[in-house]
């Protein structure tokens, strides 16, 4: 298994996003969620813009992934900006998931930055237990939730709960029709 540097010269280029959004689908589906932000065409122009080449608008966006034999496995895609490395998007081949690609693959992507000027690697996104696990610092970006919703109140009633992990358990749990 080697870690690859993706960027928009590499032959995986053209094709390394709609590989990732495949295995991502394919997670969400699996697991009865809907996803609608990673299913939507938006996104997909979005992130495949990413692996164009950078204009003046743009710093040099990055697809680290893991391959074996030649083949992705693992993959992030990244853009560093100042001493941050911000991950904007990740996934891994559903056959591999019980190896844990994706926690294989930070830490080799940490191992790298320590040869680089950059200093902080932002999970972005949604809170997950792995990302508390390896976090050094969090940082909130919002100080009130208001519920508009039945929805909403179960999310901040769950938002309150210390351990998410009992709540993903008992989520995961439920029928795939109802989680949906």
């Amino acid at each position: 298994v080697t870690l690859e540097t993706i960027d928009h010269k590499h032959p995986l280029a053209a094709s390394i996003v709609d590989t990732m959004l495949d295995w991502k689908l394919d997670w969400l589906d699996k697991r009865g969620l809907v996803g609608g932000v990673v299913r939507s065409n938006g996104f997909r122009a979005f992130v495949k813009g990413l692996m164009e080449p950078p204009t003046y608008q743009t710093s040099n966006p990055v697809c680290f992934a893991l391959l074996q034999n030649n083949k992705p496995m693992a993959s992030f895609l990244c853009m560093p900006d100042n001493d941050i490395l911000h991950c904007y998007f990740t996934a891994f081949e559903p056959e591999k998931a019980e190896h844990s690609p994706g926690l294989i693959l930070i830490h080799k992507i940490i191992d790298w930055m320590s040869a680089t000027p950059l200093r902080y690697y932002d999970f972005e996104g949604f809170p997950e237990p792995y990302k508390d696990k390896l976090a050094t610092n969090k940082v909130e970006l919002f100080d009130v939730m208001v519920p508009l919703s039945i929805k909403g109140r179960l999310a901040v009633t769950a938002k309150k709960i210390p351990s998410r992990k009992i709540i993903k358990t008992l989520f995961y749990k439920l029928p795939k029709g109802l989680r949906s």
